[in-house]
C-alpha cells in the first residue's frame, strides 16, 4: 500500500510538471508566432508566411488547452483519486488497530491473570503443606484457616485467568477476522489503483496522439500553401508593383551660349555617351534554339539613350551607304526590349555604328532600323 501510494504521489506529480512544460512551451510559442517579420514580403511567398505563423499560433493555443486538459482531466483525478483510497484504507487501518489494541489489551489481561493464579496457587500449596506439618498443634486451626484463604484465592484467581483466556480468544478472533476484511480491501484497492492508473496514462497518451495528430494537420495546411506558392508569380508581382518605366531620358547635348544656332544643330550630331552604369547583357539562348526572349520588364535601361541620334542617310541606300563600318552576322534571335532596341533574326546582317561598351553596341539592320543590340548575340562577318 505504501508503493501505491508512492506511484499515486509520483504520477501526480509527474502530470503536473508535464503541464507546466506545456503551458511554458505554449507561451514560447505564441510570443514566437506574434514577432513581426517579412512585412514587406509580396505573393504566394507572403502567403504561406502568414500561413505558417498563423498556424504556429494554433498549434501554441492548443498545448495551452492541453496543459489545461492534463491539470483538469488527469491531474485532478488522480489527485482525487487518491484522497479517496486513502480515505478508504484509513477506515480499513483504523478498524484494525481498534481491534489490535483490544487484542493487546486483553493479552496484558491474560497474562496479569495467568501470573497472578500462579501466585495464588503456590500460595495455596504452601498453606497447605503448612497445615499438615501443624495438625494436632495449637496453631493448626489457625494454619487450617490460612490455607482455607488461599485455596479460595487461588480458586478465583483461577476463574479470572480462565475468563481472561476467553476474552482473549475472542479479541484474537476478531483481530484475524478485520485483519482479513482489511487485507481484502487492501487487495481490491490496489486491483482499482492498476487499473485507474493504467487508463489514466492510456489517455494520457491518446491525449498527446491527438496532439501530435493536430500539429500534422497543421502543418499539412502550411505544406498546402506552400503548394501554391508560385515563384513567377511572385515576380510578376513584385513587378507590376515597382517596376520603372522603360522611357530613357532625353540625352543631355551641349549649348553654345554665344552661337545659340549651333544648338539645334548639334542635335543631329551623334555623340556616343559613355555611362557608368552598364545595363545587364541578357543571358545567351541554349544551342540549336530558334528564340531568344529576353523578359527584362523589371530592369531600367542604363545604356547611352539614342533617342537624339540621326543619320542622315536614304532608305534606299542606307546599308550600302555604311560599307565601311563593321559590319556583323546576328546568330541568335533577340526580341527588343523597347523602342531604343534592335530585333535580331538569325542570319541577318547588322551594321556597327559604334560600340557602347564591350556588352552592348548600336548599329543598323539591312531594312534602315537603328538601335542597340547585344554583342554577344552577333558575330563579325568574314
Amino acid at each position: 500500500m505504501k508503493e501505491g501510494k508512492r506511484m499515486c504521489i509520483d504520477f501526480e506529480e509527474f502530470l503536473h510538471q508535464r503541464a507546466v512544460i506545456e503551458e511554458r512551451y505554449a507561451r514560447d510559442m505564441l510570443a514566437l508566432a506574434k514577432k513581426p517579420g517579412a512585412k514587406d514580403e509580396i505573393g504566394t511567398l507572403k502567403d504561406s508566411w502568414l500561413k505558417m505563423k498563423e498556424d504556429t499560433e494554433n498549434i501554441a493555443q492548443y498545448h495551452m488547452l492541453l496543459a489545461n486538459k492534463l491539470r483538469n482531466e488527469l491531474e485532478l483525478k488522480v489527485r482525487e483519486f487518491h484522497i479517496r483510497q486513502r480515505e478508504e484504507r484509513k477506515k480499513a487501518e483504523d478498524t484494525v488497530k481498534r481491534a489490535q489494541a483490544h487484542k493487546r489489551r486483553c493479552f496484558d489481561n491474560h497474562n496479569r491473570a495467568k501470573r497472578d493464579y500462579e501466585t495464588k496457587c503456590r500460595e495455596a500449596d504452601k498453606a497447605e503443606e503448612l497445615a499438615l506439618t501443624h495438625q494436632g498443634t495449637k496453631d493448626s486451626e489457625k494454619v487450617n484457616n490460612k490455607h482455607r484463604r488461599a485455596k479460595e484465592s487461588s480458586e478465583a484467581a483461577d476463574h479470572q485467568y480462565k475468563e481472561t483466556v476467553v476474552v482473549l480468544e475472542e479479541a484474537r478472533v476478531h483481530w484475524e477476522r478485520e485483519y482479513e476484511l482489511c487485507c481484502v480491501k487492501f487487495q481490491a484497492l490496489e486491483e482499482e489503483r492498476v487499473d485507474f492508473l493504467r487508463n489514466i496514462i492510456w489517455i494520457f497518451t491518446n491525449i498527446l496522439s491527438q496532439a501530435c495528430v493536430h500539429v500534422d494537420e497543421r502543418m499539412e495546411q502550411i505544406r498546402k500553401v506552400l503548394e501554391v506558392c508560385d515563384i513567377e508569380k511572385d515576380i510578376d508581382e513584385f513587378v507590376r508593383n515597382y517596376r520603372t518605366s522603360s522611357d530613357h531620358p532625353s540625352e543631355i547635348v551641349y549649348q553654345n551660349f554665344y552661337q545659340p544656332k549651333q544648338n539645334s544643330n548639334s542635335k543631329n550630331i551623334p555623340i556616343p555617351h559613355k555611362s557608368s552604369d552598364k545595363r545587364p547583357l541578357p543571358a545567351l539562348p541554349p544551342q540549336n534554339s530558334a528564340i531568344a526572349t529576353i523578359q527584362s520588364q523589371e530592369s531600367q535601361d542604363n545604356y547611352s539613350s539614342p533617342d537624339e541620334v540621326i543619320l542622315q542617310a536614304n532608305p534606299s541606300d542606307h546599308y550600302d551607304s555604311l560599307s565601311d563600318k563593321k559590319k556583323v552576322s546576328v546568330l541568335y534571335d533577340y526580341v527588343s526590349q523597347g523602342q531604343q532596341e534592335l530585333n535580331l533574326k538569325v542570319g541577318d546582317k547588322v551594321v556597327v555604328i559604334y560600340e557602347e561598351d564591350e556588352l552592348w553596341w548600336y548599329g543598323q539592320d539591312m531594312i534602315g532600323n537603328q538601335g542597340m543590340f547585344p554583342s554577344t548575340f552577333v558575330s563579325e562577318s568574314v
